[in-house]
């Protein structure tokens, strides 16, 4: 992974940041250029003031620029935020991580949003099937 990194400052002040990361998720027989959303965080003197929508927007529109993404899939367990922009939560997705032969369940909401053509049409496949993302979610 390479992130790419994007960040609101005041005055040499970081007031929020998120990295954008990428991987080819193989999903139900299919491989999918994800990209996704790490480091989420925004001071908390800074919350509520629209500095994280913002910042998920830049790195968004930054995603779908690159032309080349299916989907865009993160996990977190905070809810009534993403959905702003335009992401669904995934409520009967079973996210797996870790060993693939000793897996474990994830505690937190997989949201989606699904890009290309492609991504699409693997929609149902991700909404009520069960999804390994590899050792840990991003």
């Amino acid at each position: 992974m390479h992130p790419v990194h994007f960040i609101l400052e005041e005055e040499d002040i970081l007031i929020s940041h998120v990295a954008v990361v990428w991987k080819l998720l193989l999903h139900a027989g299919q491989g999918y250029n994800a990209y996704g959303f790490t480091e989420v965080f925004t001071y908390p003197a800074w919350r509520r003031q629209g500095y994280g929508l913002q910042l998920i927007q830049s790195a968004k529109e930054y995603i779908e620029q690159q032309g080349d993404a299916d989907l865009i899939i993160f996990h977190s367990s905070v809810r009534g935020f993403y959905e702003h922009l335009g992401f669904e939560p995934m409520n009967d997705m079973v996210t797996l991580v870790g060993d693939p032969h000793n897996s474990r369940r994830s505690n937190e909401i997989g949201f989606m949003r699904f890009v290309s053509e492609k991504g699409k049409q693997g929609r149902k496949q991700f909404e009520k099937g069960t999804l390994y993302f590899g050792d840990e979610t991003w």
